[in-house]
């Protein structure tokens, strides 16, 4: 049986790094771990949120406070990091930041639809991913249209397809 939970950035980062080692087509299809962390950070920075205007006195306040109030805003809000398991492992994930489907993978054939559907309910609304067929059938059953195509900077690779949900 498989559950799909919220995870860290870390435990999202080791998942696919190892998912990566684990299966070519997850090296080849999905972007680097490490890129994914610092697009999460960036944005991260980006919108961290004020603390509210009203407090004056800055020698009161706890800076913990404020990095978890952050933290909550900016993942309750604006990014999504999930893991699904099997037996207390790891076996794919995906991250939705901004809207942005990122890093979806897996192990177990068949979690494809199951993942996209809850990174739809998470609010994924556009993703970049390789032209391979069964890839953009299983974004399309959800939506997903090609709105922008590229060849890939390794020749040996399929074009790059970015796709936006209607």
């Amino acid at each position: 049986m498989q559950v799909i939970t919220p995870a860290t950035l870390d435990q999202f980062q080791n998942a696919l790094t190892l998912a990566r080692r684990t299966r070519q087509h997850i090296a080849d299809g999905c972007h680097e771990a490490g890129d994914i962390v610092l697009k999460v950070v960036q944005a991260y920075h980006r919108h961290k949120v004020s603390w509210p205007a009203q407090i004056k006195d800055a020698s009161r306040l706890d800076l913990r406070e404020i990095q978890t109030a952050n933290e909550n805003h900016f993942f309750d809000r604006r990014c999504k990091i999930r893991l699904c398991y099997e037996d207390n492992k790891p076996v794919g994930g995906y991250v939705v930041l901004e809207g942005e489907l990122l890093g979806l993978h897996n192990l177990r054939k068949g979690c494809g639809d199951w993942l996209v559907q809850h990174a739809v309910l998470d609010g994924a609304d556009r993703l970049d991913t390789l032209a391979i067929p069964h890839l953009l059938r299983l974004y399309s059953r959800y939506g997903f249209r090609e709105v922008h195509h590229e060849p890939n900077w390794n020749p040996d690779l399929p074009h790059v397809v970015w796709m936006r949900r209607q």
